[in-house]
């Protein structure tokens, strides 16, 4: 980076008004980054139908009814438990009495082991133990959830004051879009990412707006744990820093390996010179900075993306923080126009999955495949069958609305675009292939 480098960046219009943006927010998640057992605390907090935050037990029906959901392909425990509790049973059901208990150990076998379980749901009207296991992206053992399994239905099950309870066993992964492998979970256990919180978030959303605000800080956690969700300073935010991102590349190169040093390596030479600079603005701007950093990854795969695919509409492509999902023509006639936030139903999705400091981005490629989604038109089932005969993994899991199949994994920002832009090309055609019979029919 050379002194005209940094002078053309800090002149620049619209890092002016970045950092203004970067300053738009009163959410308190853009301030704190939670770790594991917190968000086991904000989950309890969530779902706990007692407490401030004004939903009473809509939170753990949005959960449940997840849970029914995923549970097409349920065995052992799950399998009866969602056989009685149907939609219609959860949606009529009061969980006005259950309560959430945190961290409860259990003895794991005769060699002294002892095991900690997230969340336990309880409600004794309604006689159900839930065992909630939040994974929060941490690599899943089918051994490790097998021996707790056992261990609840061994210390917590046969116990006499449970008789008559029904017991079902979840696990949740935050980050199941990148370190999640569904084989991994086993047959004891149901899967759930955050997405459900989607539905929880939109609820609080509504009462916020007929003033009650006790429903503010459900709503920020919830919307920043599903995927999909950004504001639309966010937005603007992540669109402008990717723009910078790739027009300054050796400032915001040089900007990765400066954050890295702690104050007190600081020398006279570093501070009086051009790095020395760059670092101060860092520091003062570390909201702003931040952006740019992850900016640097994903919009140079949206930059590449525009490059070999000029004509490509600029709304097929939206742009996150640390993924970026791309469109087509023919999914958007696909989709439900009534649906009160329309989504694409099948698109290709490049997520980064190396850390900001990496000297090299990486990336995975994933086709996305969203049931709901679909226009009521679709015939889903002839549709899936077609896709089925490309992308094989659609055969499996065929009860989930969310199906996320990785296809293409720790790959560069080049091949990361080469990839998304085939994939695309697959996709537009199987949907047009079947939208052309579907009219002939």
């Amino acid at each position: 980076m050379t002194e005209s480098d940094l002078d053309k960046f800090m002149a620049d219009p619209d890092l002016a008004h970045m950092l203004e943006q970067a300053k738009v927010s009163d959410d308190i998640f853009d301030v704190v980054d939670l770790r594991e057992n917190q968000h086991s605390d904000m989950l309890a907090w969530c779902l706990n139908p007692n407490e401030g935050h004004g939903q009473g037990d809509a939170v753990i029906k949005d959960f449940l009814l997840a849970a029914w959901e995923a549970s097409g392909e349920a065995k052992f425990a799950n399998k009866p438990f969602f056989e009685e509790w149907r939609p219609a049973t959860i949606r009529t059901a009061s969980f006005g009495a259950a309560f959430l208990t945190r961290e409860l150990g259990v003895d794991l076998g005769g060699d002294l082991r002892r095991g900690r379980l997230d969340l336990f749901l309880v409600d004794p009207v309604n006689k159900i133990v839930i065992t909630i296991e939040n994974k929060a992206g941490r690599k899943l053992s089918e051994q490790q959830l097998t021996e707790y399994w056992g261990a609840v239905r061994e210390q917590v099950s046969r116990r006499r004051a449970f008789d008559g309870y029904q017991f079902a066993f979840i696990v949740v992964d935050r980050e199941a879009n990148d370190n999640t492998d569904l084989g991994a979970v086993g047959s004891k256990w149901i899967f759930l990412d955050y997405s459900w919180l989607k539905m929880s978030a939109a609820r609080a959303q509504h009462h916020i707006a007929r003033s009650n605000n006790a429903a503010r800080l459900l709503m920020a956690y919830c919307q920043r744990q599903t995927d999909d969700w950004q504001s639309e300073n966010e937005r603007r935010l992540i669109d402008r820093a990717g723009t910078l991102a790739v027009r300054h590349t050796r400032v915001i190169d040089k900007l990765r390996s400066l954050r890295r040093g702690q104050i007190t390596s600081w020398t006279p030479s570093l501070v009086n010179s051009t790095d020395g600079v760059l670092l101060r603005f860092y520091h003062q701007n570390t909201v702003a900075c931040q952006a740019l950093l992850q900016g640097r990854g994903i919009a140079a795969v949206a930059s590449i993306l525009k490059r070999q695919r000029p004509d490509l509409p600029g709304n097929l492509i939206d742009m996150y923080r640390q993924r970026l999902a791309l469109g087509s023509v023919a999914a958007e006639l696909c989709r439900d126009e009534d649906a009160e936030e329309p989504e694409w139903p099948v698109y290709v999705a490049v997520r980064r999955c190396t850390a900001e400091e990496s000297e090299e981005a990486r990336f995975q490629v994933r086709l996305i495949w969203v049931t709901s989604a679909f226009a009521s038109h679709i015939d889903i089932e002839k549709l899936r069958s077609q896709f089925e005969l490309a992308f094989n993994e659609l055969k499996t899991h065929r009860t989930r609305n969310y199906r996320r199949i990785t296809l293409k994994k720790n790959v560069t920002a080049d091949k990361a675009a080469e990839h998304a832009l085939v994939i695309s090309d697959q996709i537009e055609g199987l949907l047009k292939d079947y939208l052309e019979g579907a009219r002939a029919e």
